[in-house]
């Protein structure tokens, strides 16, 4: 008997020690813990397995509750995120047809300012 206590200690001591240093471990064993304890309160019966069944009950409708709660933030993000590129778009179309505008009028001013250079060419070749 004290072969397997040895032998179970030198089998999880390393594990042991990485579970001693990460931050959530006490969380993690207290967890795993309540789990094995509501589920023998489950298996022995009476007042304190329908507590049990009760408690797992409430955890599952609240991990559901979280999951959906997640869900609807995430919708939420991404209907903005799709909000914002839009706007985007639209503000870059809008520069995009204003810089053909003044490309437009700026060349118009051009004309108007006298003979083009090709104008000039004809007229000195006449």
């Amino acid at each position: 008997m004290d072969d397997e206590i040895e032998e179970f200690q030198a089998k999880h001591s390393e594990f042991a020690e990485e579970l001693s240093s990460n931050n959530m471990a006490k969380l993690m064993l207290g967890k795993i813990a309540s789990i094995y304890e509501e589920q023998a309160n489950q298996q022995l019966g009476g007042m304190k397995s329908a507590k049990a069944n009760m408690s797992e009950f409430g955890q599952k409708l609240s991990q559901k509750k979280a999951v959906a709660k997640s869900m609807w933030s995430t919708y939420k993000a991404a209907k903005k995120m799709k909000k914002e590129e839009e706007e985007i778009q639209e503000k870059e179309a809008l520069e995009a047809a204003e810089k053909a505008a003044n490309g437009v009028q700026e060349e118009e001013k051009k004309e108007g300012e006298g003979p083009s250079q090709k104008e000039e060419e004809k007229a000195l070749a006449a």
